[in-house]
């Protein structure tokens, strides 16, 4: 775990046997943020990461840089198996897929991120849309299932 790296008020945290989490430097877990692990999410370093959100992890999720969360999001990289009607759903086994969240994102609230989805940098998903597949880099995308709604220019005046 990085430096300033503070759990506020009421977080959870459970590390599975085999999980291990890796958070960089000045990353924020705030009220309610939850972080479920079995397999290795990366939180990378960065000033802003605000992570108010549940994080199901039994694979690989990689939260890049300078990435803000709002309120009950939640970036989970597994599903259940259930094609096979002749067992029951729960002993079907998981599908895992990875999760990747490119630097400077920005994550509205209530949003979900299934297994597989992939934000490029810069992105900035609306509250309550669902997340499936690549999202191209400089992007504001929105809806269920969530699509492009408009393309971000490059400006000079972006704060680092």
């Amino acid at each position: 775990m990085g430096a300033r790296v503070p759990f506020r008020f009421a977080t959870s945290t459970h590390v599975g046997s085999a999980g291990e989490i890796v958070i960089g430097n000045n990353v924020t877990v705030e009220r309610g943020g939850v972080i479920s692990v079995e397999g290795s999410p990366v939180i990378s370093e960065g000033r802003y990461v605000s992570v108010r959100a549940n994080i199901g992890c039994e694979g690989n999720v990689n939260i890049g840089q300078r990435v803000a969360t709002e309120p009950n999001c939640v970036i989970i990289d597994t599903n259940k198996l259930y094609s096979n009607t002749g067992q029951p759903i729960i002993g079907q086994g998981r599908d895992v897929r990875d999760i990747y969240v490119g630097d400077d994102c920005w994550i509205g609230a209530n949003v979900v991120q299934l297994p597989g989805a992939s934000l490029g940098v810069h992105c900035v998903v609306a509250a309550g849309s669902v997340v499936y597949g690549s999202v191209p880099a400089n992007t504001v995308v929105g809806s269920v299932p969530a699509r492009i709604l408009r393309s971000l220019e490059p400006s000079d005046e972006m704060e680092r």
